[in-house]
């Protein structure tokens, strides 16, 4: 892989690419949102785009964390239940994974690994770094774990 063909962001740059990610994908293809953690509440500026992209018939999926929680407790934390009660009243799929750790988004055009969840602390309050991937062969990797394992193995 040519490292000059990938981009490093950081911080707030990581949130612009992330939001560009969401509005230049394009149906019928899928955003696949790969996170441990989601708290959209306390950071609402994400909400458009997701909006956006499922009125133009794109199909959002989002991939959290399940945890052994307690009963009645949801998965992304107490913070990530209404979260999740927004995606799926907008239209988006939401899947559990136990053991998730992985912090991947991704549309038909663009793939972004990194540190951060979908959370205000971390786009705000967190030192965070991430890789855009161009680089076709190693898109084909991530997308390739993407669907065979993360999304086969989520329910």
């Amino acid at each position: 892989m040519n490292a000059s063909q990938e981009t490093v962001l950081f911080n707030t740059q990581i949130t612009t690419r992330l939001i560009k990610i969401i509005d230049e994908a394009e149906a019928p293809h899928d955003v696949i949102l790969v996170t441990p953690y989601i708290d959209l509440d306390r950071w609402a500026h994400i909400k458009s785009p997701i909006e956006r992209a499922v009125e133009r018939g794109v199909k959002v999926s989002v991939v959290l964390r399940l945890d052994d929680l307690p009963k009645g407790r949801q998965v992304g934390g107490d913070k990530g239940a209404a979260s999740v009660d927004w995606l799926l009243n907008t239209g988006a799929s939401v899947y559990e994974l136990a053991n998730l750790h992985a912090k991947i988004y991704m549309s038909e055009k663009s793939i972004l690994l990194g540190s951060m969840n979908l959370t205000a602390s971390s786009a705000n309050n967190s030192l965070e770094i991430a890789l855009a991937v161009r680089d076709r062969d190693a898109a084909a990797l991530v997308r390739g774990y993407v669907e065979d394992t993360l999304m086969k193995n989520a329910k």
